[in-house]
């Protein structure tokens, strides 16, 4: 909204000049008129009234609100009734060429209303001259050549103005809901990394807890397996030393519980721990279907903005049209200019309106110059805009990448709970199995020796599982660091 705003401060601005060089240009030639007689100073005055009035009145608007909507009406009213009544008052058909550059003008605002309802008015006055100079008997060969003249140069000219109005102000509504549709996807996509960046630090402090639950089942393990190595040794002494194996058997009996209560507390925190990576996992699927929408309208900007690239294209083409008549209006203030010369001294005071006329053609070239640099402008910034829709997917394909890392690392930290989950439970299992034959060696003392033997088979296999246990841990370990630099990367990317 704020470039609308400054490109209509600059439009006023021109506007206001243009009419204030019109002022000037109109007010000579009506002195040069008065001098020699041929206008009288009442009409001078209120010709000139008129436009000064506009002048000032919209010069006043402009300084206190330099975008105001009503400059542009107040200057078309009062310099039409200005128009209108020279034109009314005129004896020369050529008078009507002031139409082009007092139409031309409004060109710049694109409001198609404004145009529609000048130029429509325009017409029909130049219609009503007409008909009064038919009126007054002017139908010679050179007045009905002049007519047809004047038809054909309006028939030529309202098509092409309109159509640039029309084309125009198609662009600028455009280009206004593109950028206020970039605007939304950028928040959106700035919501987006605020939701990831957010998932991040929590995978960062889950991450973190279940090094520390890799660490108690690590712990809990070495230790387990060394009291699984006391059992052995203890399994292989005499029989001299039951009492002595029966008080080691008593401390087995008590790390083995405590073992197992570990375990079943390392269970249930693997679980709750399953529940968060799920959950994550959910949240990276959805932020991953917000990137695929957010790709897709970066795309469907990116196709509307190559569309406004060739409308622009299009008003360039017609404002060569609009120069065209400019320079074919030369041609009709040359024959004039000649026509007066033709006529003699009497036609002097004609030869120099034909030559304001020649002026008033090239300042009309040279708006439609302006027009073609407005257009030019709006193109840069067209391009700039798909350069910018082509930035955000970028980034959004960029964004699509880490979020399909961050994926993958949950799945894997979920596959490494699961088989820790797996492994405790056997765990668990085995710890009941241990608890099992130490009620047994208690309870059947006389039967020592046989159930050492089978304690020291089930203390090899529990040491065995205790290896790969630990071996297991410390993969675990390694896989959830890796996550956390990862994670560490990412949030440094974005500081």
């Amino acid at each position: 909204m704020e470039a609308i705003q400054k490109e209509l401060k600059i439009i006023n601005k021109r506007v206001l000049e243009i009419h204030l060089l019109i002022f000037a240009i109109v007010a000579l030639g009506f002195f040069l008129e008065y001098k020699k007689g041929n206008v009288e100073f009442i009409f001078i005055l209120i010709v000139l009234g008129f436009s000064f009035l506009g002048l000032i009145t919209s010069y006043i608007i402009y300084k206190k609100k330099n975008d105001s909507t009503s400059v542009k009406w107040i200057l078309m009213i009062t310099f039409g009734i200005a128009y209108a009544v020279n034109l009314l008052k005129a004896e020369n058909a050529m008078t009507f060429i002031f139409l082009f550059p007092y139409s031309m003008i409004y060109t710049l605002y694109a409001d198609k209303k404004l145009s529609y309802i000048q130029n429509t008015a325009a017409t029909i006055l130049v219609g009503v001259f007409v008909a009064l100079k038919i009126s007054r008997g002017a139908v010679t060969n050179l007045d009905i050549s002049n007519y047809v003249l004047i038809a054909g140069t309006i028939i030529m000219y309202l098509p092409a103005v309109f159509s640039v109005v029309t084309l125009t102000g198609k662009l600028k509504k455009q280009t206004a809901e593109n950028l206020i549709e970039i605007e939304s996807k950028e928040k959106a996509m700035r919501r987006a990394m605020d939701n990831l960046f957010e998932i991040a630090n929590l995978v960062k402090n889950n991450s973190s807890e279940l090094n520390n639950i890799i660490d108690d089942i690590s712990s809990s393990t070495i230790a387990f397996s060394t009291a699984v190595e006391e059992i052995a040794q203890s399994a292989s002494s005499t029989a001299t030393e039951i009492q002595e194996t029966n008080n080691i058997v008593e401390n087995i009996k008590r790390e083995v519980e405590n073992t197992s209560q570990a375990s079943m507390e390392i269970q249930d925190s693997t679980n709750v721990t399953m529940g968060i990576v799920e959950k994550g996992q959910d949240i990276i699927n959805n932020l991953s279907s917000m990137s695929d929408d957010v790709k897709f309208n970066n795309n469907s900007v990116s196709k509307t903005m190559d569309g406004l690239k060739t409308k622009s294209d299009d008003i360039v083409n017609i404002t060569s049209v609009i120069a065209q008549i400019s320079e074919q209006t030369n041609l009709l203030a040359l024959n004039a200019a000649i026509e007066a010369a033709r006529v003699g001294e009497a036609g002097r005071g004609f030869a120099v309106v034909a030559d304001e006329i020649k002026k008033l053609a090239q300042e009309s070239k040279n708006n439609s110059d302006n027009i073609a640099k407005i257009i030019f402008e709006l193109q840069s910034e067209t391009n700039l805009s798909v350069k910018a829709v082509g930035e955000l997917i970028r980034i959004n394909e960029k964004q699509q990448e880490l979020v399909n890392e961050v994926s993958s690392m949950f799945k894997s930290i979920s596959s490494n709970i699961s088989e820790i989950k797996d492994k405790t439970y056997r765990l668990n299992s085995m710890m009941k199995n241990v608890i099992q034959g130490m009620a047994g060696i208690e309870t059947a003392g006389d039967n020592i020796a046989a159930a050492s033997e089978e304690t020291m088979a089930n203390s090899e296999e529990a040491a065995a599982m205790s290896k790969e246990h630990i071996n297991q841990a410390e993969i675990a370990r390694k896989l959830s660091n890796e996550l956390l630099e990862a994670i560490k990367g990412l949030t440094k990317g974005d500081s």
